[in-house]
């Protein structure tokens, strides 16, 4: 008992956050910018086809990812976070988010 008790109390911590948590804070993200209708957000949202967005709203909720997570997104993997899947996807994996 001993010797399992050790190993689970010296067990890392898991680095990273949760999928539920990344999705909440992702649609809460998107859902406080201004162009976006908060009707029209779901959980499979693309910002540009469903939203409305422009290139330039998108930018500005990365940039937003970017603040919330702290964390960097460079910007080959910015162009490619058109959604809130992908957003999520992208957050959820990345061993820094906070």
């Amino acid at each position: 008992w001993g010797l399992l008790w050790r190993r689970w109390m010296s067990a890392p911590a898991q680095d990273g956050i949760s999928e539920k948590e990344a999705l909440d804070r992702v649609m809460m993200i998107v859902k406080a910018h201004p162009k976006v209708n908060p009707a029209k957000l779901t959980q499979s949202s693309h910002f540009m086809n469903d939203l409305g967005l422009d290139s330039l709203d998108v930018v500005e909720i990365v940039m937003g990812f970017e603040e919330e997570f702290v964390l960097y997104i460079p910007d080959e993997v910015a162009d490619k976070l058109v959604s809130v899947p992908a957003a999520v996807d992208f957050v959820a994996k990345h061993p820094k988010a906070k």
